[in-house]
């Protein structure tokens, strides 16, 4: 089986995952890529990430995901806000129309880590209380992916191999 690690990365929290998954990946054909670096590669089974922005990935990730036919895929993220189960079902809802129906989803993890400061800027422009919601969800997320995500990755590899 040849495995591929192809991800987005803005603040360095989905990249951090990335390299999770590559090294805990079975020794033999594997790549990890960097998308805005590198070139896309051929694979059987592919570990896709990105960042959630606006609720979505990046148009890199879904016009790679347009070009997929019968491969494997698992797909993770990470995102400023607390990744509750409801949000992910939408994230992945979000991602779904670009997916070809050739392919086999093996799974999807999400976790929280950095937002960018852009976000956070843009936060100032809601209503006091939305704000201070949102202002505390996502300064939880400057100290993550943690010990927590990374220890949960076992179990997300292993289901998804």
């Amino acid at each position: 089986m040849r495995y591929a690690v192809v991800y987005v990365s803005d603040t360095g929290n989905t990249k951090m995952i990335a390299e999770e998954i590559f090294v805990a990946l079975p020794e033999g054909e594997k790549k990890i890529v960097d998308l805005k670096k590198d070139a896309f590669p051929d694979a059987d089974l592919y570990f896709i990430g990105f960042p959630v922005k606006y609720n979505y990935c990046s148009a890199l990730i879904t016009d790679i995901l347009e070009y997929l036919n019968d491969k494997e895929l698992a797909f993770f993220s990470t995102c400023g806000l607390s990744p509750m189960e409801e949000y992910k079902k939408m994230i992945f809802k979000n991602i779904q129309p670009w997916i070809n129906e050739s392919c086999t989803v093996r799974g999807f993890f999400l976790c929280q880590g950095k937002s960018v400061d852009s976000y956070k800027e843009s936060l100032k422009y809601n209503d006091a209380v939305v704000r201070t919601a949102f202002e505390r969800m996502v300064s939880a997320g400057d100290t993550h992916p943690d010990d927590t995500h990374r220890q949960m990755l076992p179990r997300c590899r292993t289901s998804m191999l």
